[in-house]
């Protein structure tokens, strides 16, 4: 897991943090913005997963971390 970038927006007149992160896992097929990751008590939202190298060995996801 990599940090990528943090920001704050506001949203519903409160101000918020935003976060991504690169999480690099082993290949699995179907894996769509529908899909949390959970680490531990750590919560994130899939943007975007691609197979860098075609290889089917990896899965690198970029992903926003949801805060409760």
């Amino acid at each position: 897991m990599e940090m990528l970038s943090g920001a704050q927006r506001v949203r519903a007149d409160r101000p918020e943090q935003a976060l991504t992160h690169r999480i690099t896992l082993r290949y699995r097929e179907g894996v769509t913005g529908a899909i949390r990751i959970v680490c531990g008590l750590r919560r994130f939202s899939i943007r975007a997963a691609s197979d860098p190298n075609g290889s089917r060995r990896d899965l690198v996801c970029i992903v926003e971390e949801i805060k409760a």
